[in-house]
């Protein structure tokens, strides 16, 4: 059993829900008078820890001061020294403030963020007690309003992260971040992420997140945003190739963010996707239009037919969507719903969801 093993591991979705609550509760706790309590995640990388407290934390209106922890010696916490002589003739010795840190006298709402505290040495690590407890490092204060939030990786993830002092464990509510393919989809989606992307993680959600120490490359959920990204490029570059000149080139692209193995399986994918049905055929005609035989095909057609659904296609998708296995039907209707809230509340959706209650139960 690691250490982490002790932690409640929790879900992208579950742990912006805690933050959510987290940060009004420490303002409510603020406003009685009472000491704020930071947060600090734990994780493996690419899984998304810094997005999401950077997420919440703007979207609750607080300005971020970043500081990373495993760049800081003790001493460059408490900040720069400087001997000042006084009126009597006397010198003193007083240190300046990190410019990583909010002004105390601001207003505003602010947090600090301190990243990679794990990867921080143990020193280093102690010199962030003062300030996660009191909000103070020295003669400098946090503003008042200051929401102190902490990430980092866990020692399995051989990143170099150290064991945390024991007294600093207990300034922190902590949790374990683990991958979810489904969440991973969901973001990726409101990200505007090609279809490709997505509808491959369905039909291979053990490679949302699948770290190799002994690779270089592999996939995360960090890894498949960026090839979302660059997807159209990619599709750009190759256009005037020989297939064996673009299979060559989109195959080195994609590797070299998530590995051989996996870059193989999505470009397979990519190339069965392209045997999907005519969907303004399908549309326009369900019933006479077949299921595909491969199952890749279709993740991918399915995938397509949520970005194609509007209050007018609906009630045509889903007669198509009806024709596949009962598995292939969650998946739609559940994305869907995920993708736009409203469709919860559609005639067609709501009947599809009494009828199959006791699959979703």
């Amino acid at each position: 059993m690691t250490d982490m093993d002790k932690i409640q591991q929790i879900r992208p979705k579950q742990f912006e829900q805690q933050l959510h609550y987290k940060i009004k509760a420490n303002e409510q706790l603020q406003a009685q008078g009472y000491r704020k309590k930071p947060q600090m995640v734990w994780g493996p990388p690419g899984v998304g820890k810094s997005e999401i407290m950077y997420q919440q934390l703007t979207t609750a209106g607080y300005k971020v001061y970043e500081m990373r922890a495993n760049l800081y010696d003790p001493i460059d916490v408490r900040g720069g020294i400087k001997i000042i002589e006084l009126d009597n003739g006397t010198y003193r010795t007083v240190y300046g403030t990190p410019e990583d840190l909010p002004p105390s006298d601001t207003t505003e709402k602010v947090a600090l963020l301190i990243d990679e505290l794990p990867q921080a040495t143990r020193a280093t690590m102690n010199a962030f007690l003062q300030v996660t407890l009191d909000g103070a490092i020295g003669q400098y204060t946090l503003p008042i309003h200051t929401q102190i939030l902490a990430g980092g990786n866990r020692a399995e993830d051989r990143t170099g992260a150290n064991e945390m002092p024991t007294a600093l464990k207990n300034r922190f509510d902590h949790y374990s971040l683990m991958p979810s393919a489904e969440d991973c989809i969901h973001y990726l989606r409101n990200k505007g992420i090609t279809e490709d992307v997505c509808s491959f993680l369905r039909f291979k959600p053990n490679l949302c997140h699948q770290i190799d120490h002994t690779q270089y490359a592999f996939p995360t959920p960090r890894t498949w945003e960026n090839i979302g990204h660059g997807l159209p490029l990619m599709m750009k570059e190759i256009k005037d190739m020989t297939p064996a000149e673009a299979d060559g080139f989109m195959h080195y692209a994609i590797a070299s963010k998530i590995g051989d193995g996996p870059a193989g399986e999505f470009i397979a994918f990519c190339k069965d996707a392209k045997q999907m049905p005519d969907l303004d055929d399908l549309i326009a005609d369900p019933k006479g239009t077949p299921v595909p035989n491969s199952m890749s095909v279709v993740y991918s057609t399915v995938g397509a037919l949520i970005n194609e659904t509007t209050d007018k296609t609906i009630k045509s998708i889903s007669k198509w969507i009806k024709k596949l296995e009962t598995e292939m039907q969650v998946v739609y209707f559940k994305d869907l719903c995920q993708k736009d809230k409203d469709y919860r509340e559609h005639e067609v959706v709501e009947k599809w969801i009494d009828k199959n209650a006791g699959i979703l139960n």
